[in-house]
């Protein structure tokens, strides 16, 4: 910026672009625009032409305290030429700063590439599209232009304005170059001589109710292309989404050192084999992708993690402590369906449909239940049907007898205890064996009540699978009272005595 050669044209600005201020306390209604200029169509601007390629105009803003976090969208630049119609230039740079350390910006957290200057009014960029959103948590921001090209002491091309308002200190920044008077690097515009505030301003969404969430998208291994809606860039990178809202993610086929995609993680656990996928923002926190890549013919595998809804469920190794009975007599209670989640779509050994000759079903004592329904219409997650109950006091067996649909065949390493399997979920029967350990004793009715109490969470699966004792889908005093007569042999088919019983040795 050239402080000797500074030229103010005063013009009246009749541009359609409509103006709008941001009071204290206003309410967020979504997207916002936030400045610090006075200036609507009809108010006089003044054309600073005093600028060389590679000098950057910006102005610092504020958005009110219960906005934050706040998304910056769109950046908008008043560019305007003194007749008019002047051809349409380059800038080099749109910039956003995160900061309060006034003249200086702060740190940059955005960036658009070769804005395309028109004269005659706002011009409008858009941030939006870029691959991760520009999030700013609290307090002052910064948005500028860079000038693309020279417009010094030329009032015919266009130039930024300002408005004729006066200058507010602490609110306007140039950085110079060096070659001028004015010493190099970043100064307060009103002390430059500049004798408005910048029309440039900042359209932002802002998130109420801390309900702005990150989608971190990574993958194995790093630098892997993924498209989140708007075009292909390598991971990691961060995503603004608020809650309630979904995202898009497809992974490009083959990670840069050459092997295919396998399967994407949510969080840490498997999610799914299928590319793309839609990653829902629905948990309160923020969350997690990662694509996975890896060697070509990997065989499928059953994925345990942690039992929860979209995974293996129940999870292998867990024990059903809940009512067996509703006359005392006859076991008519237990798990009816479980889901087994594999790492890619599986099919029946030989290429056939999936069906009960795809599972084996083992129990450890009496007689194991039967399959009546095989449902793969979400393959790879495939929900299993039983029309007869798993015996007590035992460990049911499911074990998968399948391959890929490249006809790679699932691994049987044999029973393995309590390791989680490739092939295969272990379920035990126990009513009144809260804490899992095989046994019933005191203990479990202390850690019933801590579920129930939500003073305990369960590590694996959820508080239902523990503490609905009548199996009614909720929690409540009922279950309580039904546990109680359980411990004590009441509508119950075991001999409970004064030592508990056992569960059968593990498979």
């Amino acid at each position: 910026m050239k402080k000797s050669l500074v030229l103010l044209v005063a013009l009246s600005w009749f541009g359609a672009m409509g103006w709008s201020s941001v009071a204290m306390g206003q309410p967020c209604t979504g997207e916002e625009e936030i400045l610090n200029d006075d200036c609507v169509p009809g108010c006089t601007v003044a054309l600073c032409s005093c600028f060389v390629a590679g000098e950057i105009a910006a102005v610092q803003l504020e958005a009110p305290e219960d906005w934050y976090p706040i998304e910056v969208l769109r950046v908008q630049v008043f560019w305007q030429s003194l007749l008019g119609g002047a051809p349409a230039v380059l800038g080099e740079n749109v910039w956003v700063w995160d900061g309060d350390s006034f003249p200086d910006p702060g740190v940059i957290i955005g960036q658009g590439e070769g804005p395309q200057l028109i004269d005659g009014g706002l011009n409008e960029f858009d941030l939006e599209p870029l691959p991760g959103e520009i999030i700013v948590q609290e307090g002052k921001f910064s948005v500028g232009i860079e000038f693309g090209e020279d417009n010094v002491n030329n009032p015919f091309v266009g130039t930024l304005g300002s408005d004729d308002s006066g200058c507010q200190p602490g609110k306007n920044m140039v950085f110079v170059l060096p070659g001028g008077e004015v010493a190099p690097g970043w100064h307060d515009a009103c002390s430059l001589g500049v004798s408005g505030d910048w029309i440039i301003r900042a359209v932002v969404r802002c998130a109420e109710d801390d309900t702005l969430r990150t989608l971190t998208v990574t993958s194995t291994p790093g630098g892997a292309l993924i498209d989140s809606g708007t075009g292909f860039f390598p991971a990691p990178y961060d995503l603004a989404v608020n809650e309630g809202d979904e995202v898009s993610l497809d992974a490009f086929a083959f990670a840069p050192s050459g092997e295919p995609f396998t399967h994407w993680e949510l969080d840490d656990q498997f999610f799914s084999g299928e590319n793309p996928v839609l990653v829902p923002m629905t948990t309160g926190t923020d969350r997690t992708a990662r694509a996975v890549y890896g060697a070509a013919g990997l065989p499928p595998e059953i994925v345990h993690d942690f039992g929860l809804i979209g995974e293996t469920r129940p999870h292998s190794g867990f024990v059903d402590p809940r009512q067996e009975t509703l006359d005392g007599v006859a076991v008519t209670e237990s798990i009816d369906e479980i889901t087994i989640l594999f790492s890619e779509a599986v099919r029946a050994v030989g290429g056939g449909a999936l069906a009960a000759n795809a599972f084996v079903v083992t129990s450890t004592l009496g007689t194991p239940p039967n399959i009546a329904a095989v449902d793969d219409s979400e393959n790879p997650l495939i929900r299993i049907t039983f029309d007869t109950p798993f015996p007590t006091m035992a460990w049911t067996t499911i074990q998968a007898v399948v391959e890929d649909m490249d006809g790679n065949a699932i691994e049987n390493m044999g029973n393995l205890g309590p390791a989680d399997e490739p092939d295969r979920v272990d379920i035990g029967f126990l009513p009144g064996d809260i804490d899992q350990s095989g046994s019933v004793e005191p203990l479990d009715l202390f850690v019933y009540r801590q579920i129930v109490n939500e003073s305990f969470e369960p590590t694996q699966g959820i508080a239902t699978d523990y503490a609905d004792t009548n199996r009614d889908g909720e929690i409540t005093p009922l279950d309580l009272f039904r546990y109680r007569q359980l411990i004590n042999g009441i509508l119950s088919t075991l001999e409970w005595g004064v030592a508990a019983s056992p569960l059968d040795d593990r498979p």
